[in-house]
């Protein structure tokens, strides 16, 4: 076969050879060191190694010198490319766990990262959270302080409107109050020319003319007020026990009690000033307003 170049028959004729000498216990093993290097040849470097190391064992026990000395050479050759391979090997293993290596610090050194900005993250979520939470209190406080601006806009808008109703009304009342002082005026001195001094005596001490005055006075800010709050009766009896509310007379628009506190709801909360407005002594003020609450 070798002859031939027919390689292949001549690996399988001498590995059936290798197998015959071994399974007969024959320690010359010229079979399986020719077929070790026609492996090597080949470049099959590992199956060469390990071929030709079992062949040299064997002849070594066997202590054939002749044999030693033709395997000696194809030995050292297989066992030096062997050696070479095996070098290159382990370089290419270092090699390549000092790849993994980096690999493995690099793809640490991203874990270290990706942690770090994670944290750095939820710190920047937790502080935008509390961001959000002030702008949300903010916003609230905005919201409060709108509705009392609001609130105060009314109670202005409301405060105008009643300075305007009742400036009005003042100034109609003192213009009417003047026209009565000048006509009273001249039925005094109509009374005086006439003589009739007894007459106007009896008329300036009757109380009849300050009575009609404090019931025009009334009847003026009765209008007024409930011209301002129309509802105000109604709403104050919401506030008393059900079974006790004020029934105004018939023709009364607001009686004593009522006037009160429709003072106190137009800001006039001292006693002395309402019983002074009303012509009421301060004790019946306060009798009123302890009766009421």
């Amino acid at each position: 076969f070798q002859y031939e170049g027919n390689t292949e028959a001549e690996k399988y004729s001498l590995a059936l050879s290798a197998i015959s000498d071994i399974h007969s216990a024959i320690k010359d093993h010229a079979s399986l060191w020719m077929l070790a290097q026609i492996l090597f040849n080949e470049g099959d470097i590992d199956r060469a190694y390990t071929y030709i190391r079992f062949s040299w064992s064997e002849t070594a026990f066997y202590n054939a010198r002749l044999r030693s000395l033709q395997t000696a050479g194809i030995l050292s050759l297989i066992d030096k490319t062997y050696q070479i391979k095996i070098e290159k090997q382990n370089k290419k293993l270092q090699d390549s766990l000092i790849r993994i290596s980096v690999l493995s610090l690099l793809l640490f050194a991203a874990l270290v990262y990706i942690y770090l900005q994670m944290k750095k993250l939820s710190a920047a979520r937790n502080n935008l959270q509390v961001v959000n939470n002030q702008l949300k209190e903010l916003n609230e406080e905005l919201q409060q302080m709108n509705v009392c601006l609001q609130a105060t806009n009314l109670e202005l808008s409301d405060s105008n409107r009643i300075k305007e109703e009742y400036i009005g009304r003042f100034i109609k009342f003192c213009s009417t109050h003047i026209n009565k002082s000048y006509a009273y005026r001249r039925m005094v001195n109509k009374k005086i020319t006439a003589g009739q001094i007894p007459e106007l005596s009896k008329i300036t001490r009757s109380q009849d003319i300050f009575d009609g005055e404090l019931e025009e006075l009334y009847a003026n800010f009765d209008t007024a007020f409930l011209h301002l709050f129309p509802d105000f009766v109604n709403k104050f009896n919401e506030l008393l026990q059900k079974d006790n509310p004020i029934i105004l007379k018939k023709g009364e628009q607001l009686n004593t009690e009522l006037r009160i506190f429709a003072l106190i709801r137009l800001g006039i909360d001292d006693s002395s000033q309402i019983a002074d407005f009303l012509h009421y002594s301060v004790n019946t003020i306060y009798n009123y307003r302890a009766k009421v609450k």
